[in-house]
C-alpha cells in the first residue's frame, strides 16, 4: 500500500495503465485570454479512461472508489429521499435538441454516409473532430469539391437554423479553395439583404430556392443527386457531399416538467442570447433561452 494525498491508493495488476493527465492551457496563454484552462480529454484519452475500469463486478465495500475519487464525490452513507423545497419562482431554463426528424423519412437521412446533419457537420469542421478539422466525406474520406447545404422549413423560417447552416457553408468554403457551394431552402426569403453579412463570406454562392425535394445516392461513387423543382420546372444536381439543416425541439424531460407544472410549453424552439427570464401564465413560473409558453 502507498499514501497519496493522505488517502490509502491500491495497487491493481487489472488496471491497464496510469491516470491520464488532462492538458492545460500554457500559463503564458492564460494571460492572453479567458479561455478554459482545463483543455478536456482527447477521444483516445476517454477511452482509455473508461477502459481503466477497476473491474468491481459488485461492491465488495471496499472503498477502493472512494480512494481513488479526486472529488471524494462517493457518500457509502446516503441513502435515497425525496425533498420538498419551498422556492419563490420556478425558471424553465432552454435544454434544446436538433433532431433531422421527419427529414429522414424525407431525404434518406441514416442511409447514405455523405449526407448528414449540420450538428454532425459541426463535428466535422472542429479540429478535434473525426478529420482533425478537415472536411472530408465520410464515405472515403476524399475531400469534397461540391458540397451542398440545405434549409428544410416545415411551417416558419428558423432564424438561427438559417445563420447555422450559413455559418457552416462559410467555413467548408474557406477551408476547399475553389469548391462550389450551393445553398437550397424550401422557404422563400430575401437571402441577399437579410442575410448579407454572413453571405459575404461564402464567394460564388449559388442560392435556390425550390420545391419538392428529395436526395438519391449514386451507389458506385457514394455522390448524392438532389432533385429538386425551381419555378416548377424539376432540375437535379450532383453533389459529392450534403449537409441538412436541423429541427429544434425540447426534449421529452422538459415537456413532461411543463406538464407537471401546470405550463403548455410550445413544440418549436426560438433561441435567443437573451438570458432574461419571461413570464408564462402561470404565476411564478417563467421561461428562460429559447423556450416559448403558450
Amino acid at each position: 500500500m502507498l499514501e497519496e494525498r493522505k488517502r490509502y491508493i491500491i495497487d491493481f495488476e487489472d488496471i491497464p495503465a496510469d491516470r491520464a493527465r488532462m492538458t492545460e492551457l500554457a500559463a503564458e496563454e492564460r494571460i492572453k485570454n479567458f479561455e478554459e484552462i482545463e483543455k478536456g480529454f482527447t477521444p483516445e484519452q476517454a477511452q482509455g479512461e473508461a477502459q481503466r475500469c477497476l473491474s468491481c463486478r459488485r461492491c465488495l465495500g471496499c472503498k477502493l472508489c472512494l480512494a481513488v475519487c479526486e472529488k471524494e464525490a462517493i457518500d457509502f452513507d446516503q441513502m435515497d429521499k425525496e425533498s420538498e423545497i419551498e422556492v419563490d419562482s420556478i425558471i424553465i431554463t432552454p435544454g434544446i435538441i436538433g433532431t433531422p426528424e421527419p427529414l429522414d423519412q424525407l431525404f434518406g437521412y441514416g442511409k447514405y454516409p455523405n449526407l448528414v446533419t449540420d450538428l454532425e457537420f459541426e463535428r466535422i469542421l472542429h479540429p478535434e473532430g473525426p478529420y482533425g478539422g478537415l472536411v472530408l466525406r465520410p464515405s472515403d474520406g476524399e475531400m469534397p469539391r461540391k458540397v451542398g447545404f440545405i434549409y428544410y422549413a416545415r411551417k416558419q423560417l428558423n432564424h438561427h437554423s438559417l445563420i447555422f447552416l450559413l455559418k457552416e457553408a462559410a467555413a467548408t468554403r474557406r477551408r476547399i479553395e475553389g469548391s462550389e457551394i450551393w445553398l437550397l431552402s424550401n422557404y422563400l426569403f430575401e437571402v441577399k439583404n437579410d442575410y448579407k453579412s454572413y453571405l459575404n463570406h461564402i464567394p460564388d454562392l449559388v442560392f435556390k430556392t425550390c420545391s419538392h425535394l428529395s436526395i438519391k445516392e449514386i451507389e458506385e461513387s457514394r455522390n448524392l443527386v438532389v432533385e429538386f423543382l425551381e419555378k416548377g420546372e424539376k432540375r437535379m444536381e450532383r453533389f459529392q457531399m450534403v449537409i441538412i439543416s436541423t429541427q429544434l425541439k425540447l426534449p421529452d424531460p422538459v415537456k413532461i416538467l411543463g406538464e407537471q407544472l401546470g405550463v403548455k410549453l410550445a413544440q418549436r424552439v426560438e433561441p435567443t442570447e437573451d438570458p432574461s427570464a419571461r413570464p408564462t401564465g402561470k404565476s411564478g413560473i417563467s421561461v428562460a433561452g429559447g423556450i416559448i409558453s403558450e
